[in-house]
């Protein structure tokens, strides 16, 4: 019994650990050292409403200041050809029959701390996987090596194939 205390008592202390770290850091997403990079939605007014009017924004260039994004904002700035953004695949190679965005850069998330030389880093990055999962991983991996402009696409490929988004196929 006093076993079970003492582990249940360590995982609520990293828990709450691990919260609040991720409190602390939050998703920044400016990179002083690249002009070039879209800006964060950060220009709202209380009620969330955008208040930015630059052609960014209006072609629905503008990222937001999370760390997930819909599939619906992805598939609209993919749409809007937005200058500055690389879709990052990092599915299980099993699971590279289900398609990919077209020009998306393919490396399984479990290689991707191997080749992070192949991951410039002065664009925006959106991480997709099959479902979200690796998405994760692959997060955190690019978010220790110091890339700031990183996001993840919600529900993966298969919410992109599901909102009837096209793929091309491998």
């Amino acid at each position: 019994m006093y076993n079970y205390l003492f582990f249940a008592q360590r995982v609520a202390m990293g828990l709450c650990v691990w919260l609040f770290a991720c409190s602390q850091t939050g998703n920044t997403k400016t990179n002083s050292s690249n002009d070039e990079l879209l800006s964060t939605d950060s220009d709202s007014n209380e009620n969330g409403a955008d208040t930015d009017t630059d052609t960014d924004t209006a072609a629905g260039c503008t990222l937001e200041d999370t760390k997930y994004l819909s599939v619906d904002k992805v598939h609209k700035m993919f749409s809007a050809e937005c200058p500055n953004i690389l879709y990052l695949n990092v599915v299980d190679e099993e699971f590279y029959s289900l398609g990919h965005i077209a020009g998306s850069v393919e490396i399984p998330w479990d290689t991707l701390d191997e080749q992070l030389n192949e991951i410039p880093t002065d664009v925006n990055i959106i991480i997709y996987c099959r479902r979200g999962v690796r998405s994760e991983d692959a997060y955190e991996t690019l978010s220790a090596a110091d890339y700031n402009t990183i996001w993840i696409m919600e529900g993966g490929i298969e919410a992109w194939t599901a909102a009837g988004y096209s793929v091309d196929p491998i």
